[in-house]
């Protein structure tokens, strides 16, 4: 039998725009303007970019990133997000 799935805990927050969620998805990427991370792969890809990663990290896998329990074992890789987001949310406004 396979292992049972933790359920998801808490939230975390999107990278682009810094909205919390209780998950990361699709729907979520495309309330932003169509020249940020519109999908799952573009976001991962853009997370990699903004934040100097490896785009092979296991962080920026797409679970890592869409799911709250794994965000914050992997949140140390992430410092200065509330910076980034913040830019956008101000260039949203």
């Amino acid at each position: 039998m396979g292992e049972k799935k933790t359920p998801n805990e808490g939230t975390l927050p999107c990278l682009v725009c810094g909205d919390r969620l209780n998950y990361l998805n699709t729907a979520h990427l495309q309330t932003h303007p169509p020249e940020k991370p519109q999908t799952v792969a573009q976001y991962r890809a853009w997370v990699a970019e903004q934040f100097d990663l490896d785009p092979d990290d296991p962080a920026v896998a797409s679970n890592e990133l869409l799911k709250p329990q794994h965000w914050r074992a992997n949140r140390k890789k992430f410092e200065g997000w509330r910076e980034k987001a913040k830019d956008y949310s101000e260039v949203r406004k």
